[in-house]
């Protein structure tokens, strides 16, 4: 049985919204039989991280939150891997990094010490939402925009996908939200968000096998 290790960190608006959106994927993987270990709030912690990881070796690991070229953070942005230090943790898993700049240095430096493959984006991951909306993050149209397509990478590898076409799945919805944009008659927030969702877009890129799947 495949397993799947994702945090959910939930301390300030970011990472709300991701863990929200990310909680679908979770209930879809458990719905076709893939045990997941679901480090939510405070349970997003190294101790806990590094636990799961060492005991359960699952086979894909989803971290959201907040994170920097060196480092992938967890609740109240705790470092959970720190890039010179522990990247050796993650040897055997399929990485997505649903946080900012990741995949710049500590992607590489993790798939040279054994990480199977490590999506995520080399630069700042970048989202919109609508204030109003913030008790209620799926049903706000704005992040959907953002959201929609860096989670699709989350589902389409939990349906059986390569890494790879996961990528490729997450990059075609960024630019499906861009055309519906274009379409319509923008306003002046809609061009300022086709231009970040063209920078998640090329950001987001893959390191080690882009044939690996779960």
């Amino acid at each position: 049985m495949a397993k799947v290790l994702i945090t959910r960190p939930e301390h300030d608006d970011t990472t709300y919204y991701l863990s929200h959106w990310s909680k679908q994927a979770i209930n879809f993987a458990e719905s076709k039989g893939i045990k997941v270990f679901d480090l939510n709030r405070e349970n997003a912690n190294k101790k806990k991280f590094e636990g799961i990881l060492e005991k359960q070796k699952p086979d894909f690991v989803i971290v959201n939150g907040h994170g920097s070229s060196d480092t992938l953070g967890g609740h109240k942005d705790q470092i959970l891997v720190q890039s010179h230090k522990d990247e050796r943790i993650l040897k055997g898993t399929i990485v997505y990094a649903h946080t900012c700049s990741a995949a710049k240095t500590l992607g590489p430096l993790a798939v040279a010490e054994g990480t199977t493959s490590f999506l995520g984006y080399d630069e700042d991951f970048i989202f919109f939402y609508d204030p109003k909306k913030i008790t209620t993050p799926l049903q706000d149209p704005t992040a959907r925009c953002f959201l929609e397509p860096s989670t699709e990478a989350i589902s389409s590898l939990l349906k059986g996908n390569t890494i790879g076409e996961a990528q490729k799945r997450a990059k075609e919805l960024f630019v499906k939200s861009i055309n519906k944009m274009i379409s319509t008659e923008a306003s002046e927030e809609d061009v300022s968000m086709i231009r970040y969702l063209f920078w998640d877009m090329r950001h987001l890129i893959l390191c080690g096998d882009k044939d690996a799947k779960i």
